[in-house]
């Protein structure tokens, strides 16, 4: 319990850490406004993106042998629930942390309001790795689902590399990555293979 605390505390401030001083050492091509009409346009502009990023570095996982041998980790949850939200390596948020949000803050001069609002967008994530069967029907390619991600963390062969993302299933469908869910919860189990699945 104190691991999972600590890990989602982690997960909330390394990124501002990030942006802030990235942005602080001149990175921001795009300053995005911190109120009025603009905000919530500007957060999905910045969600969206940081979103992609999040989408190319999962794949990497699955493709990269090094990266995969941390990744799988998160993939050996026998009973996925939860807790497997932060069950991964240590190394591995590091790494994400200093590609992703250091390419987020070269490119957004994000301020205070975007960056709480994508923390909280992210506590999603623990959502999307209940064991509940939720899916959102015909809307399956809005936002990720319990549903929708328990296909990617699946042991059988014909769901191994679907269903990458993190918030938006519609990275999955521009790539070709996606299989929609179909209302069936398959069992996740210990499927750590040589390289990604």
């Amino acid at each position: 319990m104190l691991n999972a605390l600590t890990q989602a505390i982690t997960l909330a401030v390394v990124p501002i850490v990030t942006v802030v001083t990235v942005n602080a050492a001149g990175g921001g091509w795009l300053v995005l406004p911190p109120s009025g009409w603009m905000l919530f346009p500007a957060f999905l502009l910045y969600a969206f993106t940081m979103d992609f990023f999040e989408y190319l570095f999962h794949r990497a996982q699955h493709r990269i042998p090094i990266m995969w041998a941390m990744h799988s980790l998160h993939h050996s949850d026998s009973a996925m629930n939860v807790s497997t939200t932060h069950r991964h390596h240590c190394v591995e948020f590091a790494i994400k942390s200093m590609i992703i949000y250091m390419v987020g803050g070269i490119i957004f001069k994000a301020n205070s309001s975007i960056m709480g609002l994508y923390v909280l967008l992210n506590l999603f994530n623990f959502f999307a790795h209940m064991n509940l069967r939720v899916g959102f029907g015909r809307w399956w390619m809005v936002i990720n689902s319990p549903q929708y991600h328990r296909i990617h963390h699946s042991s059988l062969r014909e769901h191994w590399n679907r269903n990458f993302c993190g918030l938006f299933p519609i990275f999955d469908v521009i790539f070709h990555t996606f299989h929609r869910p179909n209302g069936v919860a398959p069992v996740t189990q210990d499927t750590r293979t040589p390289l990604g699945r």
